[in-house]
């Protein structure tokens, strides 16, 4: 006895196989099934990348449906330039990821809109391919924040901006290069020095006009701040430098953290909680 599925019914059956266990190596298959089914998958399944290197750990991959690179090279030497630049708008690198195949990465995937870009390689090629983006969201470590703003170029559409390694010691030029951003998130931990930090909210303060949010997220808060008295007192202070600061408090991983904000909007708190 065999079953006709009308396309629409048989289209929204391999969008729902994608979107509730995303990036299964089964998933791969998907756009084998026949032309037809691989016209309408495969911008589902390349919408959203989150590649990691080879050495990460598979608890890590599995837990977070990561796609190493050495899996991934076959789509980056098969499919053309054109694909990557159409399909690809959400792209998460991390920093065990290989500086060439970063490289490539950035060079194809032109097209993105929202990038978490956690790796430490910043030289010129990168730099430039990031900023030729049509950025909304951008995620760096500090260094890489600063290395973007040494081009001298403005990025006109990125509203939200995510900052890691906040660094006390390293010089800080302003975020002007970014008219268009009104929402910041920055990652810094109990020993930054609140003294520090106050210059540097002034400069973000004097160069994003626009500034309509500021959170702080406590990095490692289980870590560093055995004192639950202690952990508030910090809090404290920072909410007392600027009515415009809020401090979140979750225990999510910055992987999930990205995915949520890629699936129900960069403004949506639901998954946080606000002290």
């Amino acid at each position: 006895m065999s079953f006709f599925f009308p396309p629409e019914i048989e289209d929204e059956i391999f969008r729902w196989v994608i979107f509730m266990h995303p990036y299964e190596r089964t998933d791969a298959h998907l756009p084998e099934v026949c032309k037809r089914v691989k016209r309408s998958v495969e911008p589902l399944l390349y919408k959203t990348l989150k590649i990691c290197g080879n050495y990460v750990h598979y608890t890590f991959k599995r837990g977070f449906h990561m796609i190493d690179e050495d899996n991934f090279a076959v789509a980056l030497q098969s499919k053309p330039k054109s694909f990557f630049e159409m399909n690809v708008m959400h792209l998460m690198i991390t920093d065990s990821v290989s500086e060439p195949v970063v490289s490539h990465l950035l060079s194809l995937c032109t097209g993105v809109q929202h990038l978490a870009y956690w790796s430490n390689y910043n030289n010129a090629s990168v730099c430039n391919d990031i900023m030729t983006m049509p950025l909304q969201s951008l995620e760096v470590y500090f260094h890489t924040l600063e290395a973007l703003s040494r081009l001298n170029r403005a990025h006109p559409q990125v509203t939200y901006l995510d900052v890691d390694s906040f660094l006390e010691d390293e010089a800080f030029s302003g975020l002007g290069w970014l008219p268009a951003l009104c929402d910041i998130e920055i990652n810094i931990g109990k020993r930054y020095d609140i003294r520090l930090f106050r210059k540097k909210l002034k400069i973000i303060k004097d160069t994003v006009p626009g500034l309509r949010s500021l959170i702080i997220r406590p990095i490692e808060r289980y870590l560093e701040w055995r004192d639950e008295r202690d952990f508030y007192v910090q809090i404290k202070e920072w909410k007392a430098l600027d009515s415009i600061i809020r401090v979140a408090d979750t225990n999510y991983h910055f992987v999930y953290l990205w995915v949520e904000r890629m699936k129900n909007g960069l403004y949506r708190y639901s998954y946080t909680r606000f002290l």
